[in-house]
């Protein structure tokens, strides 16, 4: 592909702007007059995409205040002559024309070729930076010409990895269950060991726990009974002696009612049965205190009792309840035979993926070692790593462009643009298209010749000094 003109309209910097190419072109100016603008332009009106391959903004190109922009390139593919025209409008809506006739992206793509290629080798400084597994796949798809066995290879094997994890997974339930049923059967073997005669001591045993419940209970019934009692009859008694001790000790010397004097031998009298009251109350109410401490500590002891034979009942029946039952055991019996079956199936079914697994991995290894040698055969001063092969003898996927032995991102700026130079010549000789190339601030460069290899087209970048 040779790019002959490119016309933009309301494009970034550009209000209208046209530029004729010829086989090597340069762009001279300050920062923020545009150059940068025109490689934009071209992948724009190609792709609709950025250089970096999105379409989401897209919509920034169009000049502020602007309503529509467009941007028309005249190309020539093996001998013949288009003309690519896009447009968009402020909603980002845009429309492709070949030939000045309305088409869509399909069919543009058909003849200009895929984006990525065409980034890939227009934009050189795009690549090294792409993400590690889209560059892995591009380089083995483009230069070792793998329709996809790779990649199948890889799915392939990422599904039997899972499948080694479902098994495991299986494998740890089945494990626990089996523990589960051993237990069970064990403590089935232990109550087989109870005997008739034990299961009828067990019988009598609860028989005569019930029994004696029954008996405690009746005593707690009648030593409560007996408690409300004397706390009834000692709260009468303690009122009563309260009134006595809280009243006058004489009568008053006058009558309320009669206003007569009241003789002296009669306060005496009153006063005398008053302290022989009391003092028979007090008499009565200390065999009370007395007997309702004994109440409430017999009762206490009751409950103990009833407490500790309940506790015994509850292990009689928990005998009672774990009696053999033939039954069961044979149904554990099956279910452990059952579960010894689907381990022994599972570990049949880990060493076979195993296998697989490992079938595979070589095969994966042979395609990596075989794709990098193909890869660095076409290259001199740059070596690319797409795998790292492991102590095992593995190949684990990476992306590692190395310049000289040195890695890309400690590079120089003209070390990185040599660098960048020399993977799309071979890009260029793997490929049913060749691309234009644009470089971007290209002062460290003065020749474009890299080891007899020769660029197709370039457009290149530099400041104004």
């Amino acid at each position: 592909m040779v790019i002959n003109k490119l016309i933009v309209k309301n494009f970034k910097s550009h209000t209208y702007a046209e530029f004729q190419f010829g086989k090597i072109n340069h762009f001279f100016g300050d920062n923020y007059t545009g150059k940068s603008s025109i490689g934009d332009a071209i992948v724009f009106c190609l792709f609709a995409v950025t250089k970096h391959g999105y379409k989401t903004y897209i919509k920034d190109y169009l000049q502020e205040g602007k309503s529509e922009m467009s941007v028309a390139t005249h190309i020539t593919i093996d001998k013949h002559t288009y003309k690519i025209m896009r447009t968009m409008n402020r909603r980002g809506a845009h429309q492709v024309f070949i030939n000045d006739e309305l088409t869509d992206d399909e069919t543009l793509s058909k003849l200009v070729g895929h984006v990525r290629a065409f980034i890939y080798s227009f934009f050189p400084d795009i690549f090294p930076e792409e993400d590690a597994k889209v560059a892995r796949s591009f380089l083995i798809e483009q230069i070792c010409f793998d329709q996809g066995n790779y990649s199948k290879l890889e799915d392939e094997k990422r599904k039997l990895l899972k499948q080694q994890r479902e098994l495991e997974k299986n494998k740890a339930f089945y494990a626990g269950q089996k523990l589960l049923l051993q237990k069970q059967l064990t403590e089935a073997e232990r109550n087989r060991e109870l005997d008739t005669s034990d299961q009828e001591l067990v019988v009598t045993d609860n028989s005569h726990l019930q029994t004696e419940i029954e008996t405690i209970n009746g005593k707690i019934q009648e030593a409560y009974r007996v408690l409300y009692e004397t706390k009834a009859k000692l709260k009468s008694y303690q009122q009563a002696l309260k009134e006595l001790t809280s009243s006058p000790d004489l009568l008053p010397d006058v009558c309320p009612t009669c206003q007569q004097s009241i003789p002296q031998e009669q306060s005496e009298k009153v006063a005398k049965e008053r302290e022989e009251r009391k003092f028979i109350l007090q008499k009565e109410i200390e065999p009370l205190e007395i007997g309702l401490k004994n109440v409430s500590e017999q009762l206490g002891h009751y409950n103990e009792m009833k407490k500790d034979l309940e506790s015994k009942l509850v292990i009689v029946h928990e005998k009672r309840q774990h009696h053999f039952d033939g039954n069961r055991y044979e149904s554990l019996q099956k279910e452990l035979k059952y579960v010894d079956k689907q381990l022994a199936m599972i570990e049949d079914k880990k060493i076979k993926l195993a296998q697989e697994i490992r079938t595979i991995k070589n095969e994966l290894g042979m395609l990596a070692n075989t794709y990098q040698k193909m890869i660095n055969s076409s290259l001199t001063d740059v070596r690319i790593d797409l795998f790292k092969q492991l102590k095992n003898g593995e190949f684990r996927p990476q992306f590692q462009i190395l310049y000289k032995e040195r890695p890309y991102r400690v590079l120089s700026n003209s070390e990185k643009i040599r660098c960048m130079v020399e993977i799309i010549t071979v890009f260029h000789q793997n490929s049913e298209r060749q691309y234009p190339v644009f470089l971007d601030n290209l002062e460290s460069i003065h020749s474009y010749i890299h080891r007899k290899r020769k660029l197709l087209q370039p457009l290149s970048v530099k400041e104004c000094r």
